[in-house]
C-alpha cells in the first residue's frame, strides 16, 4: 500500500478526496483541517491558515465562472427567459434568442 493509500485510510478519508486535497482540486472545510491536523500532529490553527491563504484552483475559479451564470440574477432577463414571456416576443427576436443559446451550447459541448 502506497504512502497516500495508508494515510487516506488512517484519516478515515478517500484515495480519491486525499488526493483532490493534494491537488488543490477541492478546499477542506474546518472538519477536514482539525481531522488533517490531528493525523500530521500540527497546529490546526497554522493547517487552517495555509488553506484561507491558498490561492484557488484553475478548476474552482472555473466553476465560480461556472455558478455565476447557472443562476441568472438580473429580473428582467430571468423575466425574458421564461418560455410563457419569450413567446410574447416576435419570432425574428426568439429565432435570434435561440440561436444564440445554442451557439454557446455548442461551444461549451453540452
Amino acid at each position: 500500500m502506497n504512502g497516500y493509500n495508508q494515510a487516506a485510510k488512517e484519516i478515515g478519508f478517500s484515495y480519491a478526496a486525499l488526493y483532490r486535497l493534494r491537488q488543490d482540486q477541492r478546499n477542506p472545510g474546518p472538519e477536514t483541517v482539525l481531522q488533517l491536523a490531528t493525523y500530521f500532529k500540527v497546529d490546526p490553527d497554522w493547517l487552517f491558515e495555509l488553506v484561507v491563504d491558498r490561492k484557488p484552483s484553475e478548476s474552482e475559479i472555473e466553476i465560480e465562472k461556472e455558478k455565476e451564470w447557472a443562476t441568472v440574477n438580473d429580473p428582467e432577463l430571468r423575466y425574458w427567459l421564461n418560455a410563457e414571456n419569450l413567446n410574447r416576443l416576435p419570432a425574428s427576436s426568439r429565432r435570434a434568442i435561440v440561436e444564440i443559446i445554442k451557439t454557446g451550447l455548442e461551444e461549451k459541448d453540452f
